[in-house]
């Protein structure tokens, strides 16, 4: 029953024109307050009473403190430290035990001279360089995380600057068409009055145009509230689980523009200079980290041309002879044999197997090469296209503050006060408040879409430090 009533309630809310999200957020509480126990009722009723305002800050800091990547980069990196160790040590030594030289006549242990127990070791000895080469790889790949969670972090701020601008662009035009549309329907009956009277000068086509001018407000308030909460949606996906949950569907934003501040301001930004900072760039560094990886493993299939030794000691123990074999010249008494030596595996055919390892690990070291001059361009040219968005965007804002604006004001004061004394055309009416609506519109999404380039602009001039510590 409570189902089938909140159904209900849901739709007379929408079709009497109420917000598309706040009617989906008084179903969604109103079915979770039903079926939820009585203590997690009662909170989700009162947290949802009072708004909770994410800031951009706010949203940014508990995207990053919580990302579970960065955790993930904590472990990785400490596993490729103890790597390292494990590097540097030998291999085990290998024990071997057996029985040599046995009688198939009699199986007898102490018949035979040369029969014995024996028991051996063997170690291998790494090739010289071999254990403080692979060792410096995984310290290189250890080190390659801190600056890996600097590049998380600088993109988690971009995605969710990104996306909680958009939800405040979606939020502020919602607030502007709902506030016009209680305009329009005044208007709208103003000329259903006008037309009725016999002085009017409202014709019928006018007071059709004025109900299509509403109608289509209501299209644009159903498309922003859908975008909305799309922005909303995607945002949630880089916020905790509890933040995202019950006790947050009724998230508001704040009414004013955060203020993001440019992180390359005052600086040169020739072609030059920006290379020389991206340099410094999280990404482009652990991408130098890769490079230095692939020179080590050039260095390792080096010493796969070097001899690889490997030392042998054994001990063999003989049984004294038994009374059938003792005679004048033996008293039956055995020594026993130890053996030591060296075992060495010679590359003497390397055009199959060493050749082809170091002509493999030389190409991969070019590739990493390669892949750090593309990831160079690539941010030089985001960086300009974002740079030169900047300018023009900052252009079209001084135009729309200082003219345009204000002159879409002032027509939709001038044609009402005409239209109000009989002088004006209730269709220039609609238009000059159309005109003006779509001026609000335009200049809020000049200012989001600034923001959205100073934010997308920060993260190509994220730097670090070459002492990054760990995080």
């Amino acid at each position: 029953m409570v189902f089938v009533t909140s159904i209900v309630n849901f739709y007379h809310q929408v079709r009497h024109g109420g917000r598309l999200y706040n009617a989906a957020l008084s179903l969604v509480i109103t079915i979770a307050s039903a079926y939820l126990p009585a203590g997690n009722a009662s909170t989700v009723s009162s947290s949802t009473n009072v708004s909770s305002i994410l800031t951009l800050e706010k949203a940014i800091n508990l995207a990053v403190s919580e990302d579970p990547w960065l955790n993930q980069s904590q472990y990785q990196e400490q596993a490729s430290l103890a790597k390292g160790e494990a590097a540097m040590s030998f291999s085990d030594p290998v024990i071997s035990i057996g029985v040599q030289n046995l009688p198939t006549d009699s199986w007898d242990f102490n018949q035979e001279n040369m029969t014995q127990l024996r028991l051996g070791i063997s170690q291998p000895l790494p090739r010289k360089g071999e254990r403080a080469i692979r060792k410096s790889q995984f310290d290189l790949t250890a080190g390659k995380q801190p600056l890996l969670r600097l590049d998380r972090s600088a993109q988690l701020k971009r995605q969710v600057s990104l996306l909680w601008l958009e939800a405040f662009r979606a939020q502020q035009v919602i607030q502007f068409i709902e506030a016009d549309r209680a305009l329009f329907e005044k208007l709208v009956d103003s000329s259903k009055a006008s037309y009725g009277s016999v002085s009017g000068k409202v014709k019928q086509q006018d007071i059709i145009a004025a109900q299509l001018e509403l109608l289509q407000l209501d299209d644009r308030l159903a498309t922003e509230q859908q975008e909305y909460l799309a922005a909303l949606g995607a945002l949630f996906e880089y916020l905790p689980s509890d933040v995202a949950g019950l006790e947050y569907l009724s998230i508001q934003l704040p009414s004013r523009l955060p203020l993001v501040d440019f992180s390359g301001r005052n600086k040169s930004h020739s072609q030059a200079n920006l290379v020389q900072r991206f340099l410094t760039h999280p990404k482009i560094r652990a991408q130098s980290i890769d490079e230095k990886v692939a020179q080590q493993s050039v260095k390792l299939a080096k010493t796969q041309y070097q001899p690889k030794w490997q030392l042998n000691a054994s001990y063999g123990y003989r049984d004294d002879a038994d009374n059938r074999f003792i005679n004048e010249t033996n008293s039956g008494e055995r020594a026993d044999f130890f053996s030591v030596g060296v075992s060495v595996e010679v590359p003497l055919f390397t055009e199959k197997r060493q050749d082809n390892w170091l002509l493999a690990a030389t190409a991969e070291s070019e590739a990493v090469k390669t892949e750090q001059r593309l990831l160079l361009q690539k941010m030089l040219g985001e960086t300009e296209k974002e740079l030169a968005n900047v300018v023009g965007l900052k252009k079209r804002q001084a135009l729309y503050q200082s003219q345009i604006l204000e002159q879409t004001q002032q027509q939709s004061k001038a044609t009402l006060t005409a239209y109000t004394n009989a002088n004006g055309n209730f269709t220039d009416v609609v238009r000059a408040r159309i005109a003006e609506l779509n001026a609000k519109v335009t200049a809020l999404a000049i200012d989001v879409e600034l923001l959205k380039a100073v934010s997308r602009l920060n993260y190509y001039f994220t730097t670090t430090t070459e002492n990054t510590a760990s995080k």
